[in-house]
Parts: structure tokens; C-alpha cells; sequence
């Protein structure tokens, strides 16, 4: 299930705060962690908008072939 806006924003806080708390030798490190986290989310984000954008393109042309089928299923178009 995807979250709200509000949900990853309290997530990003937890864990900013988190790493915030670390020694100082670890902290960079995960503030690149972080970023590199960030990156992917907004991948995946980027792949499922795009992912969608093809399936309404191939659910427009299957909807021509089922309704094509129906047609000459009931008698009301000519055979191929």
C-alpha cells in the first residue's frame, strides 16, 4: 500500500532525527545512505507513472479487439 505524503514525510523526520544522533564518524555515511534512498524512491515512482502510461496505451487496443470480437461474435461485423 502506498503512503501519504504526510506518512514519508514523518518517516523521512524519524530518520533524519536518527541520523542526526550518530557518532560523527558514522553520520555521513548514512546521510549518503539516505540520499541514495531518496534516489530509488523516486525511481520507483518515475517506473510505476511510466509502467501505468503503457498499460493504458495496450488496454485501448485490447479494447478495440474485444470489441471487434463482440461484434462479429453477435453478427454485427464481417469476418476478417
Amino acid at each position: 500500500m502506498k503512503k501519504t505524503d504526510e506518512e514519508n514525510n514523518e518517516q523521512k523526520l524519524k530518520v533524519t532525527n536518527h541520523i542526526n544522533k550518530m557518532d560523527n564518524e558514522i553520520k555521513d555515511r548514512f546521510k549518503a545512505l539516505f540520499v541514495l534512498q531518496e534516489k530509488l524512491g523516486d525511481f520507483d515512482e518515475e517506473e510505476e507513472n511510466e509502467i501505468r502510461k503503457l498499460e493504458l496505451i495496450y488496454e485501448n487496443k485490447y479494447k478495440e479487439i474485444y470489441a471487434q470480437r463482440e461484434r462479429i461474435i453477435n453478427s454485427k461485423d464481417t469476418l476478417p
